[in-house]
């Protein structure tokens, strides 16, 4: 579903600042999703300029405990809306209260957007394009594939979405809208797993059998340019996995997961990590960390000794912890928010690292 600083953000920029922003509109989407906008005044417009398949960080404290949450913009480039997807999950103590509580005028501590699931889109304006979503995963992917076909106008895209049944699908009428829209260039998929449709091969689950019967019959991976993946890990696993077996680039794959892995644990430290020094930059700033500060991971470090450290999930998904590595060598327990390209430049997920080198440098972007 990221502490606060006076800098704005521009978009595409991973840190991020919280205002405090008034509820605009509440929708009902489904039994247990509602779309929520949020007032922006004219003085943080310019922060809240936001890129297809960003996301801001909803900050809530209960019981004088924080909860961070990461909500994808649904709204498309350019708007002007900083409107995001929710959907109730069991126990969720920020979803429940966005779902059930939160009412029109009442005020959320919302960050600035951050994020690049879809910078792909904005940097190559590709021909064709193709969206898997399952779930809420069509939050991003709503404004992604809006925001493509009015600012290409050459663009086509093939929009393939798994939900449980159409009374459960988020947006259904935002997509049939966009769909009439565009009718020659948006191509729509149906997979409902608990609703019969007619054509059998659109009923069940998105794994990999019923992947690779989708692109037999729908779509040519060799006509598509760039792949989006949005939605639980099993899911987009399967997908990846039959994308890969098809001989797609894997840097034209790009995914954007929920519900996978979880924060890393705490560990004693060896007498040979005693030694070890981790230097931060982060806001202008340097912390070094050392000795019983790197018993978790990096990003546990740097939050014990200063606030405006950026982060949400903190299990490795959302991305809003990236740092560059400028100096030395960490290991990560789970990369699921970097995409291959970004390893190769050394970006890490702090809340997923631990050093490997006896002195490490990493700078927050």
């Amino acid at each position: 579903m990221i502490d606060t600083v006076d800098a704005t953000t521009a978009p595409g920029s991973s840190t991020a600042t919280f205002h405090p922003l008034a509820v605009a509109s509440i929708e009902t989407l489904t039994d247990d999703a509602v779309a929520v906008t949020f007032a922006i005044p004219t003085s943080l417009a310019a922060g809240y300029r936001f890129t297809a398949g960003q996301h801001v960080i909803v900050r809530r404290s209960v019981d004088g405990v924080e909860h961070r949450r990461t909500y994808s913009i649904c709204a498309p480039e350019g708007s002007g809306d900083i409107r995001i997807g929710v959907r109730r999950i069991t126990d969720g103590v920020v979803s429940t209260w966005i779902t059930s509580e939160l009412r029109v005028g009442d005020v959320v501590e919302v960050s600035t957007p951050a994020g690049s699931f879809g910078r792909s889109l904005a940097q190559r304006a590709p021909d064709h394009v193709a969206m898997v979503a399952v779930g809420s995963g069509i939050t991003p992917t709503l404004s992604m594939v809006a925001t493509h076909l009015a600012t290409t106008s050459h663009a086509r895209a093939t929009l393939i979405l798994g939900n449980r049944s159409a009374s459960s699908t988020m947006f259904l009428d935002e997509i049939a809208s966009l769909k009439d829209r565009y009718l020659d260039r948006l191509h729509v998929i149906q997979v409902f797993s608990r609703e019969e449709r007619i054509v059998p091969l659109q009923n069940g689950r998105i794994d990999q059998d019923r992947t690779a019967s989708l692109l037999a019959a729908f779509v040519d991976p060799a006509e598509v340019d760039d792949w989006f993946l949005c939605g639980p890990l099993e899911a987009m696993s399967a997908v990846e996995t039959v994308l890969l077996s098809r001989d797609v680039d894997p840097l034209r794959i790009h995914r954007e997961l929920f519900h996978a892995g979880r924060p890393l644990a705490r560990r004693d430290l060896s007498a040979s990590d005693q030694g070890t020094q981790v230097e931060v930059l982060l806001n202008g700033s340097r912390t070094v960390l050392t000795g019983r500060d790197l018993t978790g991971s990096i990003l546990d470090g740097v939050l014990a000794q200063r606030a405006d450290a950026p982060f949400s999930c903190r299990n490795g998904i959302c991305g809003t912890c990236k740092a560059r590595t400028i100096s030395g060598t960490v290991e990560m327990e789970s990369t699921w928010a970097l995409d291959s390209s970004e390893i190769d430049d050394g970006i890490v997920l702090t809340c997923q690292a631990r050093p490997t080198s006896e002195r490490v440098s990493l700078e927050f972007l």
